[in-house]
């Protein structure tokens, strides 16, 4: 998965818990866990209510060149979305729906995150 944002977008820091969503496989690991093996190596995550997850250093990345030239994008981190995602976008992801949930998380106070218009990546995040 890879946030999108422009040049001029601002790393925040989470005053308050965020309430955010996460799209997850129903044993509790990344929806996305062997195309983030493929791509980046990442071992894949397993999530538990309650346990604020490793951080992990976020940056913005030169835009593929697909973008405008003040686009960025956010390869690395924990990606969620400000509202419940609806089945239709899953959908469209063209994962295996029948395996993946949607679950209410949060962003502690303290992180530093990124924001666009539907999506969050943060440096941690946690499960409730």
């Amino acid at each position: 998965m890879c946030f999108e944002t422009t040049k001029s977008a601002r790393l925040k820091i989470a005053k308050t818990d965020i309430e955010c969503w996460k799209v997850i496989n129903r044993d509790l690991t990344n929806a996305f866990s062997r195309h983030l093996k493929d791509r980046f190596g990442a071992n894949p995550v397993r999530y538990e209510s309650g346990k604020v997850m490793p951080k992990i250093v976020i940056k913005k990345e030169g835009s593929p060149f697909w973008y405008g030239d003040g686009d960025r994008v956010i390869n690395k981190g924990y990606h969620s979305f400000i509202k419940k995602p609806i089945l239709k976008i899953i959908k469209e992801w063209k994962v295996d729906n029948k395996n993946i949930i949607a679950r209410k998380f949060i962003i502690p106070a303290g992180t530093r995150y990124y924001e666009n218009e539907t999506e969050y990546v943060s440096e941690t995040i946690m499960m409730l």
